[in-house]
C-alpha cells in the first residue's frame, strides 16, 4: 500500500484507482523521467497496475513515454493554454455551430487553439457516419501533425517557423522530424498552405485518418484558432468536395461573427483566399 503522508482527512468518496493515478502524476511532475520499475518502487504498486495507469495517462496526454521507455509528464500538463473570458465565450458559442457542422457533413469536427508548437482541442463534435474519428476534446497534439495546427503555423513568419519551431526539434525524436525530414520540406508545406488557404493531411495525427483544416483569421483577437474536419481515409474524398468545404466556411464565418475582432478583421475573415472546389491530393 502506498504511504500516505497527507494529514488531511480521507474523503468519504475516496476512489483508490483515481488516487493512484494522481499520485503517479505528481511523481512524474516532480521527477526526472522514470522507468516503470522506478515508479513501482516509489508507489509500492505492482508493475501491471502501474503499467495500466501509465497507459491511461499517456492516452490522455498527462504522461509521455520516451524512446528509452522512461515516462515523464505529458503535454496536457506542460502545454500552456491562454485563458481569457473571450476564449471561454468563443468556445461556448462555437460548440452548437460545430455540432451542426458535424451533423451536416457526417464527420468529426474539431476547434483548436495553438500554443507554441502544440494545439489544444477546445471543442470536438463527433460525426454521425460509421466508422468515425473519435473525440479529441482537451487533447494536446503537436501542431505539425494536425491540419488545423499546420494552418495556424502557416500564419507565422518563416524565421520563427524555421529557427524556433523546426530547428528547435532537430536531433530529437519528434513528429516534425518524422513528417518533414528537412527544413525545406517543412517550408514547402507552409508555402502550399498559404497559397491554398487550407491544410489537408493524411495519416499525420492518426493512421487511417485524413483531415482538412483552416485558420479562423477573424478570431485572432482571441487566440490563434483553427477549425478542422477529420474523416477515415476511406472517405477522404468527402473532405475535397465543394459541399463539405462550403459547409466548413459557413461554420467558420458564424464562429468568427461571435469573436472579438480587431479593426479590419471583419472584412478579411476566413473565406478570403480559400478554394472550395475539389483539389488534387
Amino acid at each position: 500500500m502506498m504511504e500516505n503522508l497527507d494529514l488531511r482527512a480521507v474523503p468519504s468518496t475516496f476512489i483508490q484507482s483515481i488516487d493512484r493515478a494522481l499520485i503517479i502524476q505528481k511523481i512524474l511532475r516532480d521527477s526526472v523521467p522514470l522507468h516503470l520499475q522506478e515508479i513501482c518502487a516509489r508507489t509500492s504498486l505492482s508493475p501491471s497496475t502501474c503499467h495500466r495507469i501509465l497507459q491511461m495517462l499517456v492516452y490522455r496526454d498527462f504522461a509521455t513515454q520516451l524512446d528509452d521507455r522512461r515516462y515523464t509528464v505529458g503535454p496536457a500538463v506542460t502545454a500552456p493554454l491562454p485563458v481569457s473570458d473571450d476564449l471561454d465565450a468563443l468556445q461556448e458559442s462555437a460548440r452548437p455551430r460545430m455540432d451542426r457542422l458535424a451533423e451536416e457533413v457526417g464527420e468529426t469536427c474539431h476547434l483548436m487553439v495553438r500554443t507554441g508548437s502544440t494545439v489544444r482541442v477546445l471543442v470536438s463534435s463527433p460525426g454521425s457516419l460509421e466508422p468515425r474519428v473519435g473525440s479529441r476534446e482537451n487533447a494536446v497534439l503537436p501542431a505539425a501533425t494536425t491540419s488545423g495546427g499546420l494552418a495556424l503555423l502557416a500564419q507565422m513568419p518563416d524565421e520563427w517557423l524555421i529557427r524556433v519551431f523546426y530547428l528547435q526539434q532537430a536531433g530529437r525524436s519528434s513528429p516534425v522530424n518524422e513528417h518533414f525530414p528537412t527544413a525545406a520540406d517543412f517550408q514547402r508545406t507552409m508555402e502550399r498552405i498559404r497559397r491554398d488557404g487550407f491544410a489537408q493531411v493524411s495519416g499525420l495525427t492518426e493512421r487511417g485518418v485524413d483531415a482538412f483544416g483552416i485558420a479562423l483569421r477573424g478570431a485572432e483577437a482571441v487566440a490563434p484558432v483553427a477549425l478542422s474536419v477529420a474523416a477515415p481515409t476511406v472517405r477522404a474524398a468527402t473532405l475535397s468536395s465543394s459541399v463539405t468545404r462550403e459547409a466548413i466556411l459557413r461554420c467558420a464565418a458564424e464562429i468568427e461573427e461571435q469573436a472579438p475582432q480587431t479593426q479590419g478583421q471583419a472584412q478579411a475573415g476566413t473565406q478570403a483566399g480559400i478554394r472550395t472546389e475539389p483539389q488534387p491530393r
